[in-house]
């Protein structure tokens, strides 16, 4: 808030903005089967991870080119979460984590690339 100038902040913004509906239909779905019963909480990490990849996507626009490629990761791990639901929680809670640890890395590389990349220029 600082650092940077208002066109920066404003960036910012939007980009939070294109993000935060995928972020509150993680929540819905959270709640709904929150409702609904036990049966469904199996797929909620994959859910969460492919509507993580949707929020990626839509903010991509604001972003480095290669955050494309973070964006299909999380979708790919996503589908992976979703096809192999598993009925053990702790696992699907320890690879939820494993996929998340892993996008955020791949994301603080390009934006680490991003930045150095226009040092340069």
């Amino acid at each position: 808030l600082r650092r940077e100038d208002e066109f920066a902040r404003r960036r910012t913004r939007r980009v939070a903005g294109q993000f935060l509906p995928c972020m509150v239909a993680g929540l819905c779905v959270t709640a709904a089967v929150g409702r609904i019963g036990g049966a469904m909480v199996p797929i909620l990490p994959g859910t969460w991870v492919v509507l993580f990849a949707l929020g990626v996507f839509a903010a991509r626009p604001y972003l480095p080119r290669a955050t494309g490629w973070v964006g299909l990761y999380y979708l790919v791990a996503g589908a992976g979460l979703l096809a192999f639901a598993a009925i053990d929680l702790a696992r699907a809670g320890l690879a939820l984590g494993f996929v998340f640890a892993a996008g955020q890395a791949a994301t603080a590389i390009v934006l680490q690339r991003n930045r150095e990349r226009h040092a340069d220029v």
